[in-house]
């Protein structure tokens, strides 16, 4: 299926080369650009074992030279950079179409089946890289551009570069790209969108995304063009041990109680006694106990039992 869909937007962005963009129309730059963006997304270019390959036969050839698709794609960029600044009234409806029809949500005329309609954003050209369009709302100030206090130079490229922590979608005019903050995207991992709590609140499965985050136990993934994020956790297996604050933690046995620390056992056990899943916590005393306060955490486990103690007394003949 992307194979023909990128033969397809090769043959559609090709008959547009003796075309100015001067006298392109909307629909025009929306086929153009959107096809050249969907290339370089899901095409890879000048493989060499392509060469071997029939046009005449189902596969992965363009049908056309992609020397010549490049050729073309170069001699216009300029040209459609000036094409949006000038028709700034059209570039947000542009825009959102080639984001559109590269997250596979629709085609330049409208959306797939299923998708809901969302609002046209403002799209803006960023000043310190020309040529690549971003949503206002996630563009950076001019504050941001500049070297924070004893910020040296490799730090500053690598935050400016990437861009705000809300900035997401990007379209590079100069590079015919759809990039994320975090630069390539791919399809959601089947592990994602077999699950079943994704699908029951999401439902599409074939949706590209960007890594956001990663930790050792989450990953944060966008999904492009669908302005949702999915978040994917593993079980925590760590025990109490590994916690690097449970040094700071003892045990709590009443029968190791000091003497201006009795007080404790004295209001803890009967409360311990009459309620039954109490008996069921691990207690732990932070610190030392003192005449009037005491901190104590506890971890859920099976019955305690503290093998140096005499069984509490129940008051019971």
């Amino acid at each position: 299926m992307i194979n023909s869909a990128c033969r397809a937007h090769a043959h559609l962005a090709l008959l547009y080369k003796n075309v100015s963009p001067r006298d392109f129309t909307v629909e025009d730059v929306s086929t153009f650009v959107s096809s050249q963006i969907f290339l370089n997304t899901n095409y890879q270019w000048f493989r060499s074992d392509r060469a071997a390959q029939s046009p005449d036969k189902d596969g992965d050839w363009l049908g056309i030279c992609e020397v010549e698709l490049f050729d073309m794609f170069e001699a216009k960029r300029s040209l459609l950079a000036k094409w949006f600044r000038d028709n700034s009234s059209h570039a947000n409806e542009v825009l959102e179409v080639v984001e559109r029809v590269v997250t596979f949500k629709g085609t330049v005329a409208g959306l797939f089946p299923g998708q809901a309609e969302q609002p046209t954003r403002d799209w803006v050209e960023l000043s310190h890289q020309p040529g690549n369009f971003l949503p206002r709302m996630e563009a950076p100030d001019a504050q941001f551009l500049k070297a924070q206090d004893k910020e040296k130079y490799q730090p500053w490229m690598l935050r400016t570069t990437q861009g705000t922590l809300s900035s997401s979608a990007q379209i590079s005019l100069n590079l015919g790209q759809y990039k994320t903050k975090r630069g390539s995207f791919q399809f959601l991992s089947e592990n994602i969108s077999g699950d079943q709590d994704y699908k029951e609140g999401f439902g599409k499965t074939e949706v590209h995304c960007a890594d956001q985050e990663i930790t050792s136990r989450r990953v944060c993934k966008d999904l492009v063009g669908q302005r949702h994020q999915v978040h994917r956790w593993d079980p925590d297996d760590r025990q109490a041990e590994s916690d690097s604050h449970v040094s700071l933690y003892h045990k709590y046995r009443p029968s190791q109680l000091g003497p201006k620390e009795k007080w404790l056992a004295e209001v803890l056990e009967p409360v311990r006694r009459s309620i039954p899943c109490l008996s069921k916590l691990a207690l732990y005393v932070q610190g030392a106990v003192s005449e009037k306060e005491a901190e104590l955490a506890g971890t859920v486990g099976g019955q305690v039992e503290y093998p140096d103690e005499a069984p509490a007394e129940t008051g019971e003949d």
